[in-house]
């Protein structure tokens, strides 16, 4: 953990977008991130993650060539709608700051988390 603040990140659904535009499958992008298949899927499904993870998913799908003709063709199943409140938005929630001089490593059991929201642009 960074500064005794655990941070998770969670994609929206336009990181899912991204990936079919770039017609990579789950396990493509697995491999070029260094991480499982079932944390790459996690990703796409919107569940939090730690930012080390993220990033390197991010990074990894935005080092991925755009193909224009998905671009322009590729659109998520019709049934599939976006999570409430996930619509254009990474969540980021770590624990509150305590007023301790020196903060444990680990947050406090019970810690309150506040929540920000940040645009990510992945295009």
């Amino acid at each position: 953990m960074l500064g005794g603040m655990l941070t998770r990140i969670a994609f929206d659904q336009e990181f899912a977008q991204a990936l079919r535009v770039r017609g990579l499958t789950l396990t493509e992008l697995a491999v070029r991130a260094h991480v499982t298949v079932a944390t790459a899927s996690a990703a796409v499904q919107g569940r939090p993650l730690n930012v080390s993870t993220a990033t390197r998913l991010a990074r990894a799908l935005a080092s991925a060539p755009v193909v224009s003709e998905l671009e322009r063709w590729a659109r998520a199943p019709a049934n599939q709608q976006p999570a409430r409140g996930r619509r254009a938005t990474v969540a980021l929630v770590a624990p509150a700051p305590t007023d301790h001089p020196h903060p444990s490593r680990h947050a406090a059991p019970g810690a309150r988390a506040d929540s920000y929201q940040l645009p990510l642009d992945v295009a």
